[in-house]
């Protein structure tokens, strides 16, 4: 299970009030800000940007994808009206309980050690629609929402995602203009 730091959780409050209040410049800064802070930042940000904003899409691509759990402290589990233990697929679930199309691009799942991987994998899949990810994209790694995109150097799996934070090796943020960026879903 990933948290996120001190610093991390601050600025993912301010990152999500500023969104909540329609600032998306602002919320963007805060985002680029946080990609040398917390990386796990603007993945969780992304993440939730469709409980927090009008979005109706939220597209994710990885080759690899895990039902990544997070723990939240109990103020910013409070702040945000999210629960202390957030997964993906919880996060997805909350989205499209509140409209968002919400599809998964990535690779069937061989590399399942054991049931219960097999199992949360099972969920996860359960909540969004799910597209193969095409063999020219076999590296892709995305989320996006209908004005940004977050590219991460890491699959999202809580190896990578960990490893992507101790390196600092981020990725970047990309703003879209109208037309998706990662992965055509429309």
């Amino acid at each position: 299970m990933l948290s996120l730091s001190p610093a991390g959780e601050a600025l993912l409050y301010q990152a999500i009030a500023y969104l909540a209040s329609g600032d998306r410049d602002k919320y963007l800064e805060i985002l680029d800000r946080s990609l040398t802070t917390d990386p796990l930042v603007p993945f969780v940000a992304t993440l939730l940007y469709p409980l927090y904003s009008r979005s109706r899409r939220l597209t994710i691509v990885s080759p690899w994808i895990d039902d990544v759990e997070l723990m939240l402290s109990p103020s910013l589990s409070t702040l945000l009206d999210l629960p202390r233990e957030l997964s993906i697929s919880r996060a997805i679930e909350l989205a499209r309980a509140r409209g968002t199309r919400v599809v998964l691009v990535t690779r069937p799942s061989t590399h399942d050690r054991t049931l219960a991987q097999s199992a949360k994998r099972a969920e996860l899949y359960a909540h969004a629609e799910l597209e193969p990810l095409p063999d020219e994209l076999a590296h892709q790694k995305c989320i996006e929402v209908e004005t940004y995109a977050y590219i991460p150097t890491a699959n999202l799996t809580e190896p990578e995602l960990a490893k992507m934070r101790l390196t600092k090796n981020v990725g970047s943020i990309k703003i879209l203009n109208g037309k998706p960026y990662c992965y055509n879903t429309e």
